[in-house]
């Protein structure tokens, strides 16, 4: 990990965003290439298990947090690529 030094947007109500938002799809695409061939046990539970778990559970919450705030208004299919979800791909 390497620190990095970030500032606050200028402009009330901006956005700090890194890495910038046109690398953010290839960086995605890059750690899931990344972790495809590794398979570690967790007591019992496979990495690639947990990954689906734990996506299914981030995905959920998420939904559920933006539809609270009357913020989302569609159905995400919780099997697409991350990338179809946020709308990238």
């Amino acid at each position: 990990m390497t620190a990095l030094q970030v500032r606050a947007p200028a402009n009330d109500g901006g956005l700090l965003v890194e890495p910038a938002p046109g690398m953010v799809a290839g960086q995605i695409a890059a750690n899931s290439q990344r972790l495809t061939g590794w398979e570690h046990d967790f007591q019992g539970r496979r990495a690639s298990r947990l990954r689906a778990q734990v996506r299914r559970e981030v995905l959920t919450s998420a939904r559920s947090f933006l539809t609270r705030h009357g913020l989302y208004g569609s159905a995400v299919d919780l099997g697409m690529p991350l990338s179809g979800v946020l709308g990238w791909g």
